[in-house]
């Protein structure tokens, strides 16, 4: 049950109705027109003001960050990562589907904490678990990793891949902390793009 009461939008008012208004309306093109509010927004909603940054740091490492843009399957091993390694099976559900239309398999869901040892990823996909796991455990990474980052995506991807990483882990820490209640299965349109 979630820890904060979830506000819906009949009952908001002033900044938290602009909220969901404005979330509407990010949200309708990636649910074939629907713009049903998933409930992990309900809770942060109690705080519209950041809930609207929140939103345009999710709609910028989504759709706009050159290195999110450029590999959208990486990110969503990345994303995927940092749910599973926080335990934040609510962002993990969204993020599965999200994979999935990526063409991301079941198998390698599975196998993200292996990911290493797994024929089920290439090198550019166990380089970025790997440096997300790196980040998660140790705060930093090894030399030599980096290094290929560096040489894989260039200063610029490896900064934006690292900011991604950190964004992520801010909204599992949210989610895991506020505990929004599950979402009911729903039919999705194909989207780079959480509901």
């Amino acid at each position: 049950m979630s820890r904060v009461p979830q506000l819906e939008k009949a009952e908001a008012n002033g900044e938290a109705r602009e909220f969901f208004e404005t979330l509407e309306g990010w949200i309708a093109p990636y649910q074939g027109g629907e713009s049903r509010i998933t409930n992990v927004w309900k809770v942060l909603a109690h705080s519209p003001e950041m809930s609207k940054r929140l939103l345009q740091l999710v709609d910028y490492f989504m759709k706009v960050c050159p290195w999110s843009v450029s590999n959208p399957r990486l990110r969503e091993l990345m994303v995927l990562t940092v749910m599973k390694e926080f335990g934040c099976d609510y962002g993990f559900r969204i993020h599965v589907q999200l994979g999935q239309d990526l063409g991301i398999s079941q198998h390698q869901i599975a196998a993200l904490e292996s990911a290493q040892d797994s024929t089920l990823f290439d090198a550019e996909e166990k380089l970025v678990i790997s440096y997300t796991q790196a980040l998660l455990h140790k705060n930093e990474p090894e030399e030599e990793e980096f290094a290929r980052l560096l040489t894989l995506f260039g200063t610029a991807g490896t900064v934006e891949l690292t900011g991604a990483i950190s964004f992520w882990v801010m909204m599992a820490i949210n989610v895991n902390a506020l505990k929004p209640n599950p979402d009911p299965p729903r039919r999705r349109a194909k989207s780079n793009t959480p509901a």
